[in-house]
């Protein structure tokens, strides 16, 4: 093919190049056969396998499953030593019209089906957490599992890990509201070129990254600059609303923006993210490598779980309140936790014994911040009843 290519490029002794884009697709397709081919022989010769599904929508809105199959091959081609590998190949993606437990397992069966493969000869089911997926009575791993028992089902441990910051980040109205303004501030740049050359002049090394809606730990890259480069992107914020040829709409949702980075409740909110994502994302990231180390994992796990014991306390809160006013006096702004939002009226719950206290809501924001949104999010992670 090369000296084919060779003889194109130069025009030697050849005029038909067979190079049009139906040539190039048929090419393609039969390496695609070639490479399927080769890698199913290759389950069959190990015999046991295991499938590893994943599912997402594509830029057109279609649900698309890749899947995957895990095996192990062995090397004799040396005589003085044999090879073993664990192979993890990819097989294709598998469009679905509906995600059920039912419809995904029947899909799931006929391309088994397809590939010549035996679903007796499966040994394991690796996938996400969904209500569908692990369901005990109709999930993908339990219709499996009545047709072959020792297909067994591995929840994916980095979907777990990822599941957990998904509870604590939606669980509170602060922390939804604290990602919904990360990611506004990372539009409001990425939007207009030349709001971006004004940050790129104010913050150096790192830049304004988007949120990730399924990878929450990966959420820290979008964190580290707020983090470290927060005056900068306060000055950006500061010149672009003091810039006379802009629009005024352009001013008016910078100063919004410039209002959130005042509030000293936000700046809490980085650091107490930042440190929790700081954790977590390692981990994460461990676990989604080919050949971790289990023991390694375990023991960062437990790591883990001891800093989120340890991170709910007063001393934790206090050192992070030290570390957000640091931030503070580089925007130079009080390290106060004022009220900016008006109070919603409280209905009074009626007493019917006398025993019976007011419920009276918390007045001191500091604690208010503590109690509502600190202690509560780190409880979503770590629930101390059951250490």
């Amino acid at each position: 093919m090369e000296e084919h290519v060779r003889r194109v490029l130069k025009k030697e002794e050849t005029k038909a190049h067979y190079l049009g884009k139906n040539i190039q697709n048929e090419i393609i397709s039969l390496l695609h056969k070639n490479i399927k081919l080769h890698i199913i022989n290759e389950v069959k010769k190990a015999k046991y396998y295991s499938i590893i599904l994943d599912c997402t929508s594509d830029v057109s809105k279609v649900e698309q499953m890749t899947f995957l199959v895990r095996y192990v091959s062995v090397d004799k081609s040396n005589p003085n030593e044999v090879t073993v590998k664990i192979n993890e190949s990819f097989l294709g993606f598998l469009p679905v019209e509906r995600s059920t437990g039912k419809e995904l397992s029947n899909l799931i069966i006929e391309k088994l089906a397809k590939l010549a493969l035996s679903l007796h000869d499966m040994r394991g089911q690796a996938y996400d957490n969904g209500a569908n997926m692990k369901g005990d009575k109709s999930g993908v791993q339990s219709r499996i599992r009545v047709l072959n028992p020792r297909a067994f089902y591995v929840p994916c441990s980095s979907h777990s890990l990822n599941l957990v910051v998904n509870d604590m980040a939606k669980a509170s109205l602060e922390a939804a509201n604290f990602f919904n303004m990360v990611q506004k501030i990372y539009l409001f740049f990425s939007s207009s070129t030349f709001r971006w050359a004004i940050l790129l002049k104010h913050v150096e090394g790192l830049t304004l990254k988007p949120l990730s809606d399924t990878r929450w730990e990966s959420r820290i890259e979008a964190l580290k600059p707020l983090r470290y480069q927060l005056g900068g992107i306060y000055d950006a914020l500061l010149t672009i609303y003091d810039n006379a040829e802009i629009d005024n709409l352009i001013k008016v949702e910078a100063s919004g923006l410039l209002n959130c980075l005042k509030q000293f409740k936000f700046l809490c909110s980085i650091i107490i993210w930042y440190k929790v994502l700081n954790c977590i994302n390692p981990i994460s990231k461990l676990l989604q490598t080919q050949d971790y180390d289990l023991p390694t994992a375990m023991e960062l796990l437990k790591n883990c779980t001891d800093f989120f014991k340890n991170l709910r306390s007063d001393e934790a809160f206090d050192n992070i309140l030290c570390d957000a006013k640091e931030l503070a006096d580089e925007i130079d702004i009080t390290d106060s936790f004022e009220i900016t939002q008006p109070r919603h009226r409280i209905r009074r719950k009626n007493i019917n014994f006398d025993y019976e206290a007011q419920d009276n809501p918390i007045e001191d924001p500091k604690l208010k911040f503590k109690i509502e949104f600190y202690f509560f999010t780190i409880d979503q992670a770590w629930n101390p009843d059951s250490v």
